[in-house]
């Protein structure tokens, strides 16, 4: 039988436990030999620091920690690959940067140091395994937390910008680029996160903190082995052992794809959406969000639509215009293209009636048309309507402005929708309820756009 003696007993053996596991810190040699205390030992229970202010968050969930990893992951791989292009000086050289694991003992140390709301680096951080590297990450605002963990560590790898390759076999460690050698560090195989979401001097600040074993920044040491050197290892087994090897790591290295990577920043300093929006999320506007694909049908009718608009005006039949009619010119039909229709399915997520800032893809600079119809009865299913909207702007269109683009909002949409030197259409869709309406929200993407002023509509 269990009786409070029991309860009593255990509870005092469960204390044991605890600061028996914290006195070990305590006495951690490859602390204590520098004068140093671990941060387990210097904090070591779970309450935050009166620095936090009110603590909303101080636990990473599941998903964050996965997305933590996966960032981590992702841009080892493509500085290993040898497909990363930015540094001081030239590109970063391809080499040998095998992808970490999550580690619950650094995640633990870091989580402790998080809660205090300290923006500096603990004196030591260490355990048994090896010493500790750390990275940290702070934003904060007047809207809310930052919790999109994949740009937190994208902030630490964007320094690659300033590292000059020519320091990757012996480093040079420098504040500026300090981050970014530790996530990369060939050596480095473990890593593990802590957050803190709190609110002080009235604003939301994210605090995330990263621990990494063994840690990384050695003055002296490379930042990763080289792949010319790991090559010339596998040259003394034979040719047929180099050409294995070469294919396993191709395929490793090109089995994911990072879209910050892929798709650069506009010339305006934006983030391109593919990587202010790494996920399929539905953005906060959504409310609620009951679909987010188009069938193969509605892309055959939305490109039907354009085509049907484009060979009206194209053979003079559009009577309409401020002024007369439109005239005939030459309007080839469009083409539907996956990648465009990405880029415009993943800014439809976020159920944002305005332009997004950057998204152009490799091959042109890329135009947009934005439709959103709403109910109160439910979903509007002809989701081509939208584009009939957009070729109605035709009424108010002077056809003497053909040869010499005019551009105005209310006639925007008509003159991207037959630009003669657009090939190319991609579309994406958001169904939403707001609380109020059931919305309908298609966004096109053309390319390459049109609506370049003082250049024609189409050859007349």
């Amino acid at each position: 039988m269990i009786n409070k003696y029991t309860i009593c007993l255990a509870v005092f053996a469960t204390l044991v436990v605890i600061i028996a596991s914290d006195n070990r810190f305590c006495h951690m040699n490859s602390c204590s030999k520098y004068g140093k205390v671990h941060t387990l030992c210097k904090h070591p229970t779970s309450k935050p620091s009166r620095a936090c202010g009110t603590l909303h968050k101080s636990k990473l969930t599941a998903k964050e920690k996965q997305d933590i990893l996966n960032a981590h992951n992702k841009f080892r791989k493509f500085v290993a690959s040898g497909k990363e292009k930015r540094g001081q000086g030239g590109p970063q050289p391809a080499g040998i940067i095998p992808p970490l694991k999550w580690d619950d003992n650094l995640a633990f140390t870091a989580q402790r140091w998080a809660i205090q709301c300290d923006w500096k680096h603990d004196s030591c951080r260490n355990d048994d395994r090896y010493q500790v590297g750390q990275n940290l990450a702070k934003k904060s605002g007047t809207n809310g937390y930052f919790n999109n963990m994949y740009n937190r560590v994208l902030q630490w790898y964007d320094e690659v910008e300033l590292y000059n390759p020519r320091n990757v076999k012996k480093v040079k460690f420098t504040k500026e680029t300090g981050h970014y050698t530790q996530l990369v560090w060939g050596k480095t195989t473990h890593v593990g996160c802590g957050i803190a979401n709190y609110y002080v001097g009235k604003k939301y600040v994210t605090y995330l903190v990263c621990n990494y074993g063994p840690s990384g920044n050695f003055p002296g040491e490379a930042v990763y082995k080289t792949r010319y050197n790991k090559t010339i290892i596998y040259i003394t087994i034979g040719i047929a052992s180099v050409i294995i090897i070469i294919g396993i790591l191709f395929a490793f290295f090109l089995s994911s794809e990072d879209y910050c990577l892929k798709y650069k920043p506009c010339d305006n300093g934006e983030l391109h959406t593919m990587c202010k929006f790494p996920t399929m999320e539905a953005g906060p506007a959504c409310y609620r969000l009951d679909s987010y694909d188009l069938t193969k049908k509605e892309k055959q009718d939305i490109l039907d639509a354009h085509n049907k608009f484009r060979a009206i005006v194209a053979s003079g039949k559009e009577s309409r215009g401020q002024g007369g009619p439109q005239p005939a010119g030459i309007i080839p039909p469009l083409k539907w293209d996956n990648e465009l229709a990405l880029v415009a399915q993943r800014w439809a997520m976020q159920c944002d009636f305005n332009h997004d800032k950057c998204r152009h893809i490799e091959r042109y600079h890329v135009g947009q048309n934005l439709a959103i119809r709403g109910v109160s009865s439910g979903y509007e299913k002809d989701v081509a309507n939208g584009v009939k909207d957009w070729y109605d702007e035709v009424e108010f269109y002077n056809p003497q402005h053909v040869q010499k683009l005019n551009f105005a909002k209310e006639t925007g949409h008509y003159t991207q929708l037959v630009w003669g030197k657009t090939t190319h259409v991609g579309c994406g869709i958001a169904k939403y309820y707001d609380k109020k309406y059931y919305q309908v929200y298609l966004v096109c993407n053309y390319g390459p756009a049109g609506n370049i002023r003082g250049m024609p509509v189409y050859e007349t």
